[in-house]
């Protein structure tokens, strides 16, 4: 069965794309680690949806709200530099949809249920991970088991912007062990995946210190529930250098648990102001697509642990660990505590596409979402 509605997505073109035609939106041009990026809206194919057959065990969903996240850059930047002359990738991690149709072994979801992704990472599960790298498409086939159903309270926004953050925070805690009473440090403290840390760990009972490099977003951490904010050099040493970071360590003898979204930018920096029997968590790298003009490779510089670290590892019993997103239980204890009024989510921005027009606000949308060091939380992309 085919929907007979339209289906746009926010697509990247490649190198060698020439200013569409045919219908098809202006193409708008930004820079993103100095390489062009050109995006737009486009018509997509709409998906051909077979519920008896081919999508027994899937669901048409109606996009209503996506965001992208970190992991979106570097497919972003990747398809920027392929020669897709005349041909766009759809983009977008997370989304807010309505189900539209529903395939015919489908027991645990119906037509109209409010959704969103799971992203669960298991031996087994099929697909892992993400169920797509498409999230901003109007109308897409997914599979049932690779979706959540969320509160009619939740709004399309909140709801496009919790999946990932979300699954992800709730997951870390649980694996490092946060207790009652834990000291804690977050890094990388105003990324969209710092601010879901900050207040998984706080639920869990956590005192929790943040990093910032920036002095303007302080207060809002600590609105957020940080018990202290290090604003911190970004290319400086050992946090247990900084004079602030230095002290609370000498007083608490370090911290029990360290929760970091790259491990390339702070792993080193971070293993010599952790206390003895100290849990470091993961879940991602900075570098994930090398900056114009720099090569990507195994000796880039960026080391994520030296020997002199190591051997602070070694003597204190450190306990490393790398994290890849959660299980659907993590997911769902976000959006329980979202439902407590315990997570309020961190919303920077909505970008819309005009009534009664043709689809605008790429450029906008992924310019505030990589480019505006302003950023504070997710930004949205909402179809009206």
């Amino acid at each position: 069965m085919s929907d007979d509605r339209p289906t746009y997505a926010l697509g990247i073109c490649g190198k060698g794309y020439e200013e569409a035609g045919g219908g098809q939106p202006l193409v708008e041009l930004l820079t993103i680690e100095g390489y062009q990026v050109r995006c737009g809206f486009f018509l997509a194919r709409t998906p051909v949806f077979d519920p008896a057959d081919a999508h027994r065990a899937a669901v048409l969903v109606e996009t209503s709200a996506f965001s992208c996240n970190y992991r979106d850059k570097a497919l972003i930047l990747r398809m920027a530099n392929l020669p897709l002359k005349g041909s766009f990738y759809p983009i977008g991690s997370e989304l807010c949809g309505r189900v539209a149709q529903v395939g015919v072994s489908v027991a645990d979801l119906a037509i109209g249920d409010k959704v969103i992704v799971d992203g669960y990472w298991a031996s087994g599960a099929a697909p892992w991970g993400l169920p797509t790298n498409h999230a901003s498409r109007t109308l897409q086939v997914l599979p049932s088991s690779k979706l959540m159903r969320v509160p009619e309270a939740m709004s399309d926004v909140e709801a496009a912007s919790i999946s990932i953050g979300g699954q992800t925070s709730f997951g870390m805690v649980r694996r490092a062990e946060v207790a009652e009473g834990s000291r804690v440090l977050v890094t990388g403290g105003s990324s969209n995946t710092s601010l879901f840390l900050l207040q998984a760990a706080r639920l869990a009972g956590g005192e929790v210190s943040v990093t910032t490099t920036s002095v303007g977003k302080v207060e809002r951490l600590q609105a957020l529930g940080a018990s202290n904010v290090f604003v911190i050099d970004p290319a400086g040493g050992p946090l247990a250098a900084d004079e602030a970071v230095a002290a609370y360590v000498k007083d608490s003898g370090g911290f029990d648990v360290v929760l970091d979204p790259f491990a390339d930018l702070y792993l080193h920096r971070v293993v010599t102001a952790m206390a003895v029997g100290g849990r470091y968590i993961s879940c991602g790298v900075e570098r994930q697509f090398p900056p114009a003009g720099m090569p990507l490779s195994p000796d880039d510089g960026r080391g994520l642990i030296g020997a002199a670290e190591f051997l602070t590892v070694m003597t204190r019993n450190l306990i490393i660990m790398g994290n890849f997103l959660g299980t659907t239980e993590d997911l769902s204890r976000a959006v329980a505590a979202w439902a407590k009024g315990q997570l309020p989510l961190a919303i920077d921005s909505v970008v819309e596409s005009p009534a009664g027009g043709p689809m605008r606000g790429a450029g906008a949308f992924l310019s505030r979402t990589y480019l505006d060091r302003e950023r504070f939380g997710k930004v949205v992309y909402r179809y009206t």
